[in-house]
């Protein structure tokens, strides 16, 4: 697993201008990796509903109403099991973030 902390790319006499650089790179690629986990969330939420549908109009459509009903807490589990992964993913990414924000800040004050 690539390691994209700030403190990854720090070596004794490193130039700041290329620290500065690799975490603003850092930062970027933390906020992007936001916006995708965020977008997987709501892919996730459309998707549940979706099934919640199918689900119900298939349990009026035919005789086993009640064994489709049985499916409902599975589809629940799943889906907030998936949701809860990519909020630890992003709370994660919003960590590496702050920090590649205190160090820009440390950085341009040398």
């Amino acid at each position: 697993m690539c390691d994209n902390s700030p403190e990854a790319g720090e070596k004794k006499g490193e130039n700041p201008d290329d620290k500065q650089k690799y975490i603003q790179l850092v930062y970027r690629s933390a906020l992007e990796d936001i916006r995708f986990f965020k977008s997987q969330q709501w892919l996730v939420t459309y998707y549940t509903l979706l099934v919640y549908w199918v689900l119900v109009a298939a349990a009026k459509s035919i005789n086993y109403g009640a064994w489709l009903s049985c499916l409902v807490p599975v589809v629940l589990v799943m889906s907030c099991a998936l949701i809860c992964q990519l909020e630890h993913s992003i709370k994660e990414q919003r960590k590496i973030k702050d920090e590649a924000i205190e160090k820009i800040k440390t950085v341009s004050k040398k």
